[in-house]
């Protein structure tokens, strides 16, 4: 049967009997043959079968594969938490982010707020008198209905101002985080926000209510205190008011509800609407069943003065309307919550992901290798495994088959010897291992066997045994010597790892990522405050203060009088001290510390330390300048304080108030409340008043302790010393306890207690630290550790390369050195010998494909440039902007690191005009008991001009302060930023900054503006009343009333404004005619005539209260020398001129006509002079390197070892697969081609390719041509 067509199972037989992988022409006897039979069964059978178990091995093996989808959508990222999300991590590119992005809210009110009662027309309405309907009704209720209108009008401006705060505060988070733990974030934010604003305002308003309280300020509608006549007598004295057996002296809590009399007969009780000690307290109280009841209001209407121009119809509130609140519920608890109903809030995750923008999401599966990775893996061996199998088999099988036929010829040899010796079966020995090693020819040709060709075959031999000896020593001693960067990964490692065993050894190269980049104060640091011992003493009891006796026959400045005011004063800052700081405490715990990694315990303990010390500082700042600002608008306002209101009550008709003054013992000068709030002399015991004193004795000095002005400020001047001391305490209860009808026997405070105060410690002092002993502040390390959560740890470390990485890489290289040597030695030693080889065919592979694709290849280089400095940084910036990413070792810088302020304030806080020179000249030694018209700019000017010096330093304070908190705000990022994203955002977050600081201060003014005017706090200046004694004939009776009438301004125009009905009223200021200096009373230097007008002061104005006034007024006469002249002549006593004016030319943000309001409104700042650095935020952010990445050809580096990694693997792929694609060809393409083609033609033979050899052969009668391949 011919050949060709034998069954290709007989023809794989007989090539596998024939195959021969190690073919010898020197070694062609049958055990030569035999042992390459062998080598090559059992080369096919161990590479085979290394190959299928390293493939085995690869499919079987499974390993986590992480997954990345880069620029995902929202849809996308939905679909892969939905799946992955115990995996999927999404870096945001914006790790911080604003809330406004992603939360919305708009409040929706409580319908009073909406309703008639809050209507300018019905609170008119209200204020329509006919007559006295019972103590100050008419007055009152008006009052109540305008102060419920101010709650709602305060609220709604709250919330405005705290939005633009909300919508600027930051989410940080380094990844994108799950949507359910997303909306548990902002939901807690969002409690966190309310609470705070909720409590920030309550804290505002109760320190207002406290030191109203504090101060004993008399109402217009003498609700707390009221004017009465001494029996039998003329003389006046101030009382206090009791509700229900509830002494407003005692507390301004006393309240009752409302009854409507008629003819001294109760015709109409209103449920659940009170009046008390003051306006604010008894609305608070009250509840709105009287608002739902149409049946009641219209009641009320029939008793409220009306006609035709103003009856109104009015309708009650709509209890079907959905609501959280009762009728029964408390407008204080209404306003806690800020008189909203529904907050509204709305909150979008989408948002949230396209403001986070992840790049990429990555997310791990567990699976086996893919097919191009087992079959890269096994192409990467092959190379190595077939070059050692090819030369360690032969030498193996040659070892195992010749070692019993040397051992026989040897001992031949040596038995026809002589006999035993051991020198010649050596010397035999060597002599063939000599032979061997001289003829061993690793590039045998069956082709070339001339001497010639023989020894150039022995000189490559051992040409190429140096060369890859020098090559495996190179890389042998490269491996060996080479140090190697070891990345060990700590899974889930404990504090007690980390600061143990960890960071001691790694630190400069441990990397602990937190899960939780942005963790809350209060998960790692705690407070337990404790405060002065005065603030649990007896002295702020409730017996302590029933412990003073009430007696008409004391003087208004005895202590007896005054103690319960002063300690109930003390108490309240007790109060208002623990309230401050539980309120700041829940912003300070919702506050967030931002570490990408974990940090070290010192230096955790060291920012920690930090925080603190900023809160402590800003919370004692803060109610400092809370208290500052009521302080000195209480005196700016001229408020009276009750119990040290001087009365002249001559003639009956016009009761002028005179303000507390005291005379330096030693100088005899005269110190003014009017324009020194701090006048004070020492408390004392008096003996009772009778008619024979002239100058009633002293008892007993209280040592170091005082009154003045306002109790609050006495009080603040004065000291405890008394009361650690049982002797000073004995004599107080001397002259108290035999007259007191509770008498108290109270204990002295302990002086041996550790305290920071001394006992001769200023109350002033100790409530400026928030009456804070210690904090007790508690810092836990372990906690933060928690909260961190780092899921990993990793570190590196240098170490010289190891055995098994050694082998490995000897291996993956030996294939690849050996087959290169292979194809240059050869031609390297011809070329030496100058002889070629033009006949003999070449077997190589070429490696050019190989060459042409690896330089054609566009590859991404990423580079690393360590230490970058600013200009390094701005040069890569300009070329790599869209790759380059420098990592910040600080991811939170404070913006005190790189954004600078110089404010520059309006020339009016630097001028003459705010100087006590200027404020003593201008009013200071005008008689404040004088009978002048009430625009008359004498009677308050000293007082307007204190209060704008007083406006500069709270401005500046204000704004010193907040800047404190803003430079230690951080700024938040992952990377260095470009200058121009930083001016970008450090702009918007300075806007943001300048505006709430504006708002704050503004919010606080207001507040205290709307406290004053809604409890119709009485001016000592009379500018917001007139008090007249009641009729001759209504004497009679005891503790009859003090009629009080409004004050009226713009009386000459067709715009009178009431005070009561409208408390900001305002006329312009003037300047009368006086007349002599009035020598009865040494204090009392001028009295005008109220007929002469001087003249008019363009731009100032008087009003109900001084500030509003002073706020609207501008400051027009003070930059003209004419208007100022003509205002200093008008005024007729002897008077400095020597005052600079305002400077017009300077360059201003403002004119001269604008108001001092709207100047407070900008905190007289002209400029903030800002400035952002980059390069010192460069600086903080620390980058300790940088990388970029660009696209670039293949390197010639790249090319060569791409080159030796593929050569030896494709090379014995070739070598086994090209023959048989060769003989697959020759069978089935070439054979049948040919055997149609090539026929006999006119006994011509076909063309035949050259290569091949025909003989003719006779078919049937054709002859063919037979075609031997």
């Amino acid at each position: 049967m011919p050949s060709l067509i034998r069954p290709s199972w007989f023809r794989i037989k007989d090539i596998s009997h024939t195959l021969n992988f190690f073919k010898d022409s020197e070694k062609k006897t049958p055990h030569d043959l035999r042992n390459q039979y062998i080598s090559t069964r059992l080369f096919i059978v161990l590479f085979i079968t290394s190959i299928l178990i390293l493939i085995l091995y690869a499919s079987l093996e499974q390993e986590v594969l992480t997954k990345r989808v880069q620029q995902p959508s929202f849809t996308d990222y939905t679909e892969l938490n939905q799946y992955y999300k115990q995996t999927l991590v999404c870096p945001c590119s914006t790790i911080s982010v604003l809330y406004e992005k992603f939360i919305s809210f708009q409040p929706t009110y409580h319908q009073i707020c909406h309703s008639d009662f809050v209507n300018e027309q019905w609170i008119k309405y209200s204020y329509l008198r006919q007559e006295t309907r019972g103590p100050f009704f008419d007055l009152l209720i008006a009052q109540l209905f305008q102060t419920l209108s101010t709650f709602c009008l305060l609220s709604k401006q709250i919330i405005t101002d705290e939005r633009l705060s909300f919508n600027s505060i930051t989410f940080i988070t380094g990844t994108l985080i799950p949507e359910q733990t997303f909306s548990q974030q902002a939901l807690g934010f969002i409690s966190t926000f309310q609470e705070k604003i909720k409590s920030s305002f309550s804290a505002s308003l109760a320190l207002i209510r406290g030191t109203t309280q504090g101060n004993a300020l008399f109402t217009i509608l003498q609700t707390n205190y009221f004017l009465s006549f001494v029996p039998d007598s003329d003389s006046l004295v101030i009382a206090s008011r009791s509700y229900e057996n509830c002494s407003c002296r005692l507390s301004s809590l006393c309240s009752t509800e409302i009854d409507i009399w008629y003819n001294n007969t109760i015709v109409l009780n209103i449920p659940g609407l009170r009046m008390g000690c003051s306006i604010i307290e008894a609305l608070l109280q009250s509840n709105l069943i009287f608002f739902y009841n149409q049946s009641l209001l219209n009641q009320l209407q029939t008793y409220l003065f009306h006609n035709d121009q103003f009856n109104i119809s009015v309708t009650a509130l709509d209890p079907s309307l959905p609501t959280n609140y009762t009728p029964a519920t408390t407008i204080g608890d209404i306003l806690k919550m800020l008189m909203i109903e529904d907050w509204n809030f709305h909150i979008s995750y989408e948002s949230y992901f396209s403001t986070c923008q992840p790049i990429s999401c990555a997310y791990n599966i567990i699976a086996h290798n893919n097919f191009i990775y087992i079959i890269t893996t096994a192409f990467g061996l092959i190379g190595g495994i077939a070059t050692a199998l090819m030369f360690l088999i032969p030498l193996i099988v040659g070892f195992i088959r010749r070692r019993n036929k040397i051992s026989a010829v040897i001992d031949d040899e040596i038995n026809t010897g002589p006999p035993n010796l051991f020198q010649d079966r050596i010397r035999l020995l060597w002599s063939r291992i000599n032979d061997k090693i001289r003829t061993f020819n690793i590039f045998k040709n069956p082709e070339k066997k001339t001497t010639y060709d023989l020894t150039n075959q022995y000189y490559a031999t051992r040409l190429f045994i140096l060369c890859l000896t020098i090559s495996m020593v190179i890389l042998i001693s490269y491996t060996t010597l080479t140090t190697v960067t070891i990345t060990v990964k700590i899974e889930q490692p404990t504090s007690f790892v980390f600061l143990q065993q960890l960071y001691p050894k790694y630190n400069q190269t441990l990397n602990c990522p937190c899960t939780q980049i942005s963790i809350e104060y209060k998960e790692f640091i705690s407070f337990q405050p404790t405060f002065h011992q005065v603030c649990s003493s007896d002295f702020i009891s409730q017996s302590w203060f029933n412990y003073d006796p009430v007696d008409f026959s004391m003087v208004a400045l005895d202590f007896r009088v005054t103690m319960s005011s002063s300690f109930l004063a003390l108490l309240t800052f007790c109060k208002l001290s623990i309230e401050t700081i539980q309120n700041t405490l829940l912003v300070f715990n919702s506050s967030t510390f931002v570490t990408s990694n974990v940090i070290s315990e010192n230096l955790f303990q060291v920012r920690a330390v930090e925080f603190i010390s900023l809160f402590q500082e800003t919370t004692i700042k803060s109610f400092q300048n809370s208290l500052k600002m009521i302080s000195e608008t209480t005196q700016g306002n001229a408020l009276a304080a009750s119990i040290y209101i001087v009365l002249d009550n001559s003639s009956h008709q016009l009761l002028s108030v005179s303000p507390f003054f005291s005379i330096n013992n030693n100088t005899g000068e005269i110190c003014w409340c009017k324009v020194n709030k701090s006048c004070v002399i020492d408390s004392a015991i008096y003996s009772l008043w009778t008619p024979d004193y002239t100058d009633i004795p002293t008892l007993f000095n209280i040592p170091h302790f005082y009154i003045g002005c306002y109790i609050i400020e006495s009080l603040l001047l004065s000291t405890l010393e008394c009361f650690f001391n049982q002797s000073c305490l004995d004599s107080i209860n001397t002259y108290l306890y035999s007259m007191s009808l509770y008498p108290f026997n109270a204990t002295i405070m302990n002086s041996s207690l550790e305290s920071q105060y001394k006992i001769s410690t200023p109350i002033g002092e100790i409530v400026q630290q928030l009456m804070i002993e210690q904090w007790n502040d508690q810092i836990f390390y372990d906690q933060y550790y928690s909260a961190c959560q780092p899921i990993e740890c990793t570190y590196t470390y240098q170490k010289q390369a190891d055995l098994i990485y050694m082998i490995t890489t000897i291996i993956g290289l030996l294939g690849g050195v050996t087959t290169v040597l292979k194809l240059l030695i050869p031609s390297f030693v011809s070329f030496l010998s100058r002889e070629k080889d033009r006949k003999a065919a070449t077997d190589t592979t070429s490696p050019s494909p190989q060459i042409i694709y690896s330089s054609s290849q566009n590859l991404t280089q990423i580079v690393k440039v360590k230490q970058p400095t600013l200009s390094i940084y701005n040069e890569l910036y300009r070329k790599y902007s869209q790759t380059l990413q420098c990592p910040c070792s600080n991811n939170a810088v404070d913006y005190r690191k790189f954004v600078s302020f110089q404010p520059k304030y309006h020339q009016i806080c630097q001028s003459d005009f705010i100087t006590m020179q200027w404020i003593n000249n201008i009013g200071y030694n005008v008689s404040l008991a004088v009978i002048t018209n009430e625009d008359d700019f004498r009677q308050t000017a000293s007082v307007a001009f204190q209060l704008l010096s007083k406006l500069c330093e709270l401005t500046q304070e204000t704004v010193s302060y907040q800047l404190g908190i803003f430079n230690s705000t951080k700024f938040i990022s992952v990377n260095v930023i470009s200058n121009t994203s930083l001016e970008s955002q450090a702009e918007n977050t300075i806007n943001t900054f300048k505006q709430t600081t504006i708002n704050t201060f503004k919010r606080s003014l207001l507040l205290i503006k709307s406290t004053t005017q809604a409890n119709t706090l009485m001016s000592y200046l009379l500018t917001n009343t007139m008090l007249v004694a009641a009729h001759p004939a209504e004497y009679a009776s005891y503790m009859d009333y003090i009629y009080d009438y409004d004050r009226i301004y713009n009386t000459t125009t067709n715009e009178s404004c009431s005070c009561i009905e409208a408390p900001i009223c305002f006329q312009q200021a003037a300047i009368y005619s006086i007349n002599s200096p009035y020598y009865d009373n040494p204090y009392y230097f001028y009295v005008s005539s109220n007929t002469a007008l001087i003249f008019r002061i363009p731009g100032i104005y008087v009003g109900c209260y001084i500030v509003d006034a002073v706020l609207h007024s501008d400051l027009q006469c003070f930059y003209d020398q004419t208007c100022l002249s003509s205002l200093l002549n008008a005024i007729q006593y002897p008077l400095n001129n020597n005052v600079t004016l305002l400077n017009s030319s300077l360059t201003t943000r403002y004119n001269t006509t604008t108001t001092i309001g709207e100047l407070v409104q900008n905190l007289m700042i002209e400029q903030w002079n800002n400035k952002t650095s980059h390069e010192f935020y460069f600086n903080t952010c620390q980058p300790q390197y940088c990388t970029y990445a660009y696209i670039s050809r293949s390197t010639p580096i790249f090319t060569i070892t791409t080159i030796i990694g593929l050569i030896g693997g494709l090379t014995k792929v070739y070598k086994l697969l090209i023959p048989l694609i060769v003989r697959l060809i020759r069978r089935y393409i070439w054979w049948p081609y040919f055997e149609r083609k090539l026929v006999w033609s006119n006994n011509i033979v076909a063309p035949v390719p050259q290569a091949v050899s025909v003989s003719p052969v006779t078919v049937g009668d054709d002859k063919l041509a037979t075609i031997s391949i």
